[in-house]
């Protein structure tokens, strides 16, 4: 995110070792995006909310501050997942501040709670979020959440993905405009090798469609599905 004249970059990160481990945010800051500068960890999981991890998510500047909507990943005793999409607001001096209860409390009727990864968008009337999402029947989807304020979220519907580009989980939706068209980034877990071969774990796949409407959650001739990365 481009704030307070320069570029705010977070990532994932385990701080003890280059290992799969417990998530944290790491902060880096750049003016020119090519030279950066370390500013430690932004997102620590520290509180009941995203114990077990913060996963990833999107920084928006507002006005003089950054908002942060981040899923808090949790494991309870018996070791069931529970998501929870969080809030935080970042002054200019990189201070960070976690809302004390989620914005979403958990994934709508239907869905499981492998519910992550919210990616902002800005409209003229308001906020919408697309938060990777997985139904009860084990089928990837994206679901469109939108907020007047920020606080308030109401889902909208789920985002018409075609269904070869499903799997049975998807994970980190992003949205972009390229030539006013909306190019949806995404990746589809356990996507089959026929609709498109790949190396990587899980492929990171790319949609284009003529025209995208989020209050209806409805894409407009949405194209071929295409790998980004063969891996």
């Amino acid at each position: 995110s481009y704030f307070d004249g320069q570029w705010h970059l977070f990532y994932q990160v385990f701080p003890f070792g280059p290992v799969h481990g417990l998530k944290s945010w790491q902060h880096v800051t750049s003016k020119n995006l090519v030279d950066w500068h370390d500013e430690g960890l932004a997102i620590r999981p520290d509180t009941p909310y995203d114990s077990h991890g913060a996963y990833t998510g999107t920084a928006l500047p507002i006005d003089d501050q950054l908002f942060i909507m981040y899923t808090g990943n949790v494991r309870t005793a018996d070791w069931q997942r529970e998501s929870y999409q969080l809030g935080a607001w970042m002054d200019t001096d990189n201070h960070i501040k976690k809302l004390s209860r989620p914005l979403i409390a958990h994934a709508p009727a239907g869905y499981t709670s492998s519910f992550r990864d919210p990616d902002l968008i800005r409209t003229d009337h308001g906020y919408y979020a697309l938060i990777g999402a997985q139904t009860t029947t084990e089928i990837g989807a994206i679901l469109v959440y939108f907020s007047k304020d920020l606080t308030t979220w109401t889902c909208q519907g789920e985002l018409n993905v075609p269904a070869n580009a499903r799997g049975y989980m998807i994970e980190c939706p992003n949205l972009v405009w390229i030539d006013q068209q909306p190019v949806l980034l995404f990746c589809p877990q356990g996507l089959s090798q026929t609709t498109t071969p790949y190396q990587n774990i899980y492929p990171n796949m790319y949609l284009v469609a003529d025209q995208l409407d989020l209050a209806q959650a409805q894409f407009t001739e949405p194209h071929a599905l295409t790998q980004l990365d063969d891996g």
